[in-house]
């Protein structure tokens, strides 16, 4: 008998015993060796994936950079890259999602799914007052901000919803890029931190 049937069984067993249970053999549910106790456990999700430990909160290193390498207004530091690890994603819908739309983008996605996810994500922080697309640093540093960027450098919009991203089911990586962009010509020196929040939306 398989596992599945085991518990048919049981649960069957219980609903028919208690409508013709007779005073005899309610007596022996109290004999000491006679009954048995089965205990389910389990969890129902409410997320499609789970936010890997290790990318619920991350501490990027930007390493140094002199400020004379900001020649201009719109300069860039190197690239670091970060990613975001989503575990045990599930199986999709078996549909097509045509023409998904970048919400606030404009960005427009042409893409077939058979066991995908699609899934959108805002990366939501504080806006550099001088670029409102750059993520505002705090520290001792002067016409810096942080630019965030797709896994092929493509500038992403701060607080605005980015283009869809499909996802396996499984485990599944998504990669990432930060660099320090001037708002002005001339920088000032010294050490900064910045801080993003990511907000996922499974469509």
């Amino acid at each position: 008998m398989t596992a599945r049937t085991l518990i048919l069984s049981a649960l069957m067993f219980s609903c028919c015993a208690s409508a013709t249970l007779s005073p005899v053999h309610r007596d022996l549910y109290d004999v000491e060796g006679q009954n048995g106790v089965v205990h389910f456990h389990g969890a129902v999700l409410t997320s499609p994936c789970i936010l890997a430990s290790e990318s619920q909160e991350q501490d990027v290193d930007m390493g140094e950079v002199s400020a004379r390498s900001f020649l201009q207004e719109g300069s860039r530091s190197k690239r670091v890259i970060f990613v975001v690890n989503l575990k045990g994603c599930l199986a999709g819908a078996h549909e097509s999602h045509e023409d998904i739309p970048g919400k606030m983008t404009g960005i427009n996605v042409r893409s077939y799914t058979t066991d995908e996810r699609v899934i959108s994500l805002t990366f939501a922080g504080e806006s550099d007052g001088a670029n409102p697309d750059l993520l505002m640093v705090r520290g001792g540093v002067r016409g810096l901000g942080l630019r965030l960027m797709d896994s092929k450098g493509t500038p992403l919009f701060l607080n605005q919803t980015q283009h869809p991203y499909l996802l396996f089911p499984g485990d599944n990586t998504l990669t990432f890029m930060a660099a320090l962009e001037s708002t002005q010509k001339y920088v000032g020196a010294g050490s900064y931190y910045g801080m993003v929040r990511l907000m996922m939306e499974y469509l």
